[in-house]
């Protein structure tokens, strides 16, 4: 696809299948949860962006827009004509971005705990929130087993099988036998900033696919909620046809990783509904896009 070969994981199931697009710093398998829950009443298939996992690791190419690319020339390539997308974090900006330029390819979109950017968005402090996420990337480990030692760490009472899966994905080894994550941190850097050039209101307010928002409200690396509420109603405010979903008892990762049923089952709910409805009252939305108008547009 597009010159390179793109890693990806599939549950076998029915009707419209479910694309899973992961996070920042993550990989396919940070979606197993969701695969073994909601297959084989759907299929769903969950990819290795560039540079992660077990995609090629290309010298460029880290931008919202290229990994668009690559989805849409993996759709075609899958012969897959319309997608359900579910997008975590970074991923839920490039669902929006590739469903407000392809809606022909997108019959519903979900959106966990993510979808923003643009240029008004302050990234360090963004980087300041999940800085151990992204010092990992550059750093070396004595072995794999040392990598998951700190990870569990990390990960403070909220480890199960499925983050165990994600990070056994995400390990690599060096020339000279260091363990490493395979995705470096000047490429994860050059994707967080590439969002820069996303316009979100432009991308929100053309979304035509019945939508749904997921936002997660617990703390994360001792943090309070990476998403705040206001500005994820923002979002889902300024969706044509949008739900808003709060998740509770989750946070920005156990919201796929944990072993609460509540992420599946708002899921489900959604998908089985014929025709939603917004889910925030008119005058509330009026409100909202005047404040994102101002404030993006």
């Amino acid at each position: 696809i597009n010159g390179i070969k793109l890693h990806v994981a599939d549950w076998p199931g029915e009707g419209t299948p479910i694309l899973c697009l992961p996070g920042l710093t993550a990989n396919c398998r940070y979606m197993d949860n969701i695969g073994e829950r909601l297959s084989p009443q759907f299929r769903v298939i969950a990819v290795d962006f560039r540079g992660r996992g077990d995609s090629d690791k290309t010298p460029n190419g880290y931008h919202f827009a290229q990994h668009a690319s690559d989805i849409i020339g993996l759709l075609d390539t899958l012969s897959l004509d319309k997608v359900i997308l579910l997008g975590h974090s970074y991923g839920a900006a490039i669902s929006s971005y590739i469903a407000s330029q392809n809606p022909d390819r997108v019959h519903r979109v979900i959106l966990v705990d993510g979808g923003g950017g643009g240029p008004k968005v302050d990234y360090e402090d963004l980087l300041n929130n999940i800085e151990p996420m992204i010092t990992r990337l550059a750093t070396k480990y004595g072995s794999a087993e040392a990598y998951f030692e700190e990870m569990k760490n990390m990960y403070e009472g909220e480890w199960s099988k499925h983050t165990e899966a994600y990070l056994k994905h995400d390990i690599g080894t060096n020339e000279d036998g260091t363990s490493s994550p395979k995705l470096t941190k000047e490429r994860a850097l050059q994707d967080l900033y590439s969002l820069k050039e996303f316009d979100p209101y432009h991308a929100w307010t053309n979304i035509q696919a019945p939508s749904l928002f997921l936002w997660a409200s617990g703390n994360f690396l001792g943090k309070p909620s990476l998403s705040k509420k206001e500005p994820t109603k923002l979002i889902a405010a300024v969706i044509p046809i949008c739900q808003w979903v709060e998740v509770k008892d989750t946070n920005h990762a156990t919201i796929l990783l944990g072993d609460n049923s509540a992420t599946t089952n708002a899921i489900k709910a959604f998908l089985e509904d014929p025709s939603p409805k917004h889910s925030i009252g008119r005058m509330k939305r009026s409100t909202y896009r005047s404040l994102a108008k101002r404030t993006l547009g």
